[in-house]
């Protein structure tokens, strides 16, 4: 758009504050700020203060799918958790920023990481891994194709009562676990807020290419959607290579 993107941010001056945060995530950038300073009086603590929900982290998410799992005969289901399963497992332990929350259900993942970047960089090495695998030598039609869809927004970090650990929940998780349905086979399709951040502080590394909106549901408004690849690939097939 031949212009420079500014950030204007209206703080109370609270080291700890949201705005704070991103105030420090932008200036690292860095890119030009526009801080407009609020006085005002100390807030006083509620009665019912403790009972406040905790605040929200912004979190980059992974939705990961597998195309055609769904019509594997059950006789190859045991060939695709030691072969598909186990090398995205095995793609996921050799990041060098790994997840900070996993999660999976039959062929879905769910991956959580602090930063865009560091997802990004998660989604293009499973999908590479994913390609170098012989499928049809172990048993397994050569169709399965992963789809990978990303999103970056908040979410809430809290305990989960029936399992006793973590859980990422919130309504951008949906938004992330509604992306994944919308990308092709062998792609990383990620949000605008996803695809933002990356080319506002990585350009360097990401192209994001600007593919359509996802289908309109009743419950579910369409989202722009933009494919991801290495900055020096000229196309995704020899990005994830």
């Amino acid at each position: 758009m031949a212009t420079e993107a500014v950030q204007l941010a209206v703080s109370g001056g609270d080291a700890q504050s949201n705005v704070a945060a991103d105030l420090a995530y932008w200036a690292a950038a860095p890119r030009r700020q526009v801080i407009l300073t609020l006085d005002r009086a100390p807030l006083r603590v509620a009665p019912r203060a403790q009972t406040a929900h905790p605040p929200t982290v912004m979190k980059a998410m992974l939705f990961v799918d597998v195309r055609g799992f769904g019509s594997l005969r059950d006789d190859q289901i045991p060939a695709f958790f030691g072969v598909v399963m186990a090398q995205i497992a095995q793609a996921v332990a050799t990041l060098a920023r790994k997840p900070e929350h996993i999660e999976t259900w039959g062929d879905g993942v769910f991956l959580v990481f602090d930063q865009p970047a560091d997802a990004a960089e998660a989604a293009l090495a499973i999908l590479a891994a994913h390609r170098r695998l012989n499928l049809r030598a172990r048993g397994l039609p050569r169709w399965l194709a992963l789809r990978i869809g990303g999103h970056y927004g908040p979410v809430h970090l809290l305990m989960n009562p029936i399992l006793g650990n973590q859980a990422v929940v919130g309504s951008h998780v949906v938004v992330a676990a509604r992306i994944e349905p919308n990308v092709a086979p062998g792609s990383v399709y990620v949000s605008e807020a996803f695809a933002g951040a990356l080319a506002t502080f990585h350009a360097d590394r990401f192209r994001c290419g600007y593919v359509g909106r996802t289908k309109a549901r009743r419950d579910f408004e369409p989202l722009s959607i933009f494919n991801v690849v290495r900055r020096e690939c000229p196309d995704m097939r020899s990005c994830a290579r």
